[in-house]
């Protein structure tokens, strides 16, 4: 657990969770959900009582993991689970995992997956001084959220080369598409980011409306900005959907274009030969008279009147475009 002071338009400073609070400012305290404890810093520092099914909702991996975003205020505190993405998921398979952000206008409380590096980044620039300290929690948490939901953003390029490269594959005559199972598994968990994202945007919407904490115009203007992003992940993973819906159904047009063509390609074998095969079923006859059958001709001129039906079926069927 890392507690952050926070200065408005100040650098931020590590202090020790056993300090107490200064008169001004506010904290960040940044927690690992499996860290022991965490929830007494936590009920000192908000100067609140945790309810009972907040805590359990976020110290329990097992509790959230299957659950959407969601609000749930108190007169005390806020609490907002959001979802971000697990970093080690593979391209084809994005999942997310649960945050959770107890919020009062002193303090700042993130509970993260073990591990996640969702807001390294933020907190260090905050550290280093590269980033003042926003002006309030409301502008923090604008500031948590937006990490969470840039590392959705940033995953939307990768599934769009993902699909665009088994797009070519499918439509690559040469080698068979082996790839069906990652483009269906890809297809499910896009569909489970669509209601995330929609789920998220609820969430959102749903703080700004009751929540008890003052948001100024840029605070409006920031959330609004988090909300189309979170549109822009709802609108990408739809996309991504029928594009893959898109990618079987090319697959099977393909699939049908070969059967008809080598159904076409067999149909004029039939058409030509079944004549021919006629010609020869008659003069293979055990009949003791056949007309020509005792002619020296007899074989050339057969021999020529298949050559040429077979070259008259072959003029008759270019002329009807059949090949």
């Amino acid at each position: 657990m890392q507690v952050l002071y926070l200065d408005p338009g100040h650098a931020a400073e590590l202090v020790d969770p056993g300090d107490g609070p200064r008169p001004r400012g506010y904290y960040w305290l940044d927690i690992e959900r499996t860290e022991t404890g965490w929830s007494q810093y936590a009920n000192r520092w908000l100067d609140a009582h945790l309810h009972e099914a907040h805590l359990r909702e976020a110290s329990l991996v097992e509790g959230l993991n299957g659950r959407l975003p969601f609000y749930d205020g108190t007169d005390a505190y806020d609490l907002l689970v959001m979802r971000t993405l697990d970093v080690e998921s593979p391209a084809e398979a994005p999942m997310t995992r649960p945050v959770a952000i107890f919020l009062t206008p002193r303090v700042v409380v993130s509970i993260r997956p073990p591990g996640d590096p969702v807001f390294a980044r933020l907190r260090e620039r905050l550290l280093g001084g590269l980033r003042k300290a926003p002006g309030s929690t409301a502008a923090c948490f604008a500031l948590l959220v937006n990490q969470i939901v840039g590392q959705l953003l940033d995953r939307r390029e990768t599934v769009s080369e993902l699909v665009g490269q088994w797009q070519d594959d499918l439509l690559e005559h040469d080698q068979p598409f082996d790839e069906w199972r990652s483009l269906l598994r890809l297809r499910n968990h896009l569909r489970r980011l669509e209601d995330v994202s929609e789920a998220q945007l609820d969430a959102l919407s749903g703080w700004r409306e009751q929540t008890s904490l003052e948001l100024d115009a840029a605070h409006q203007g920031h959330f609004e900005a988090l909300e189309k992003d979170l549109r822009r992940v709802f609108e990408h993973a739809a996309a991504m959907q029928s594009a893959i819906d898109s990618l079987v159904q090319t697959h099977y047009a393909i699939v049908g274009q070969q059967t008809n063509e080598i159904l076409r390609v067999l149909t004029i074998i039939s058409v030509v030969f079944l004549p021919l095969n006629l010609i020869t079923g008659i003069f293979g006859m055990n009949f003791a008279h056949i007309p020509f059958l005792q002619s020296p001709y007899a074989p050339w001129l057969t021999v020529g009147l298949m050559g040429a039906l077979a070259a008259l079926l072959f003029f008759w069927l270019g002329r009807r475009r059949w090949f």
